[in-house]
Order: C-alpha cells, then structure tokens, then sequence
C-alpha cells in the first residue's frame, strides 16, 4: 500500500519493479520487432538516427541524399513502425 509520506521516498516493493521491468522489456521487443519489420533502407535510416545517434546532416553526408530527403524517409519510417505497433495492439498514438 502506498502512503503519502510528507516528501520521503515511498518504496513500491518488487512486485511493482518487476511488472514494471517486464513491461518495458515487452515494449523493448516490440519495437525492436516494428523496426525490423521495415525494409532495408528504412531500417538503416532508423538505426543510424535513433540507436546510432546520428544526426540527420550526418545521416545525409553518408548516404549522399538532402537532409529534407533523410527527414522525408524517416517520418515515413516512423509512421511504419507506428502501424505495425497498433496493427498488434501496442501504440495508441497518433
């Protein structure tokens, strides 16, 4: 049971962390299921700019295509990945 605690941490007990751990850990796999679900190219764009850190200017030098291109390509990729996750029951957004 939590309690207000006039400002003192409220431990939630392991149950909670557990569940918690598990539910991110399901997201985790989903998304990496959404991203793996796209073609190549996307995926490279996707992974180059989210799990790589690249910038889009860095990601456009590389691969040799405006930075509007490189923004273009990932909005697409982005929309993709956000069907798949509520095509499965995973994504309520927009």
């Amino acid at each position: 049971m939590l309690r207000a605690n006039k400002g003192k941490p409220v431990a939630l007990g392991n149950d909670f962390t557990a569940r918690k751990r598990d539910d991110m850990e399901d997201r985790r796999e989903a998304i990496r299921r959404a991203v793996w679900s796209l073609r190549e190219p996307e995926r490279e764009l996707i992974v180059m700019r989210y799990f790589d850190g690249f910038s889009q200017g860095q990601i456009s030098e590389v691969l040799d295509i405006s930075s509007q291109a490189v923004n273009g390509r990932l909005v697409r990729a982005k929309r993709k990945i956000a069907k798949y996750l509520k095509r499965n029951g995973l994504f309520n957004g927009r």
